[in-house]
């Protein structure tokens, strides 16, 4: 069905879709670089399929919705140093910035595939001791404002390494 609606819109259906059995993980991650854009889905976020997307390299569009499932991409973007280059805030946002990435491979969409594969070492997404400090960081924190009796819902902690916010969704 997938190749069908391709072909009706003018794509070459065996180019354009790749279809793949199960592999290793390192094979697994190398085919995903093929993709030019990956396609959130909007209520239930890709989790681990979304690290490794933008691991290997691909913008992810995504459109965060209320739902924790939801808004998982927006997170994981964000971490990979893409701020809201690939968030989209409504239904037609997405649609127009998912057509805008795609007429354009070269320019828009080839910029921030560069960014992605270039902060793969520095971002908080993949750097895995500053992943670690903050986390602590935010923890410790947390349960500082716990333990002075106050509701935690929502709590930021600033990496100043990274010159950017961390932020943790806690239920206590």
């Amino acid at each position: 069905n997938l190749r069908a609606q391709a072909a009706a819109y003018g794509l070459h259906p065996q180019r354009r879709l790749i279809f793949t059995d199960r592999h290793p993980q390192p094979v697994h991650v190398q085919i995903k670089s093929l993709c030019d854009l990956y396609l959130d889905s909007p209520h239930h976020n890709a989790h681990a399929t979304a690290v490794d997307v933008l691991w290997a390299g691909v913008p992810m569009l995504t459109q965060p919705m209320e739902t924790l499932p939801s808004r998982v991409a927006t997170s994981l973007s964000r971490a990979a140093g893409m701020e809201d280059a690939t968030t989209a805030l409504s239904v037609k946002q997405y649609e127009d910035l998912a057509v805008r990435l795609a007429s354009d491979p070269d320019g828009e969409l080839a910029a921030i595939r560069k960014t992605l594969e270039g902060g793969r070492a520095s971002t908080p997404a993949f750097n895995m001791a500053t992943f670690i400090r903050n986390y602590e960081a935010a923890l410790f924190s947390m349960w500082d404002v716990y333990s002075a009796g106050e509701d935690v819902l929502h709590h930021s902690v600033e990496d100043r390494s990274q010159r950017s916010q961390c932020s943790y969704n806690m239920c206590m």
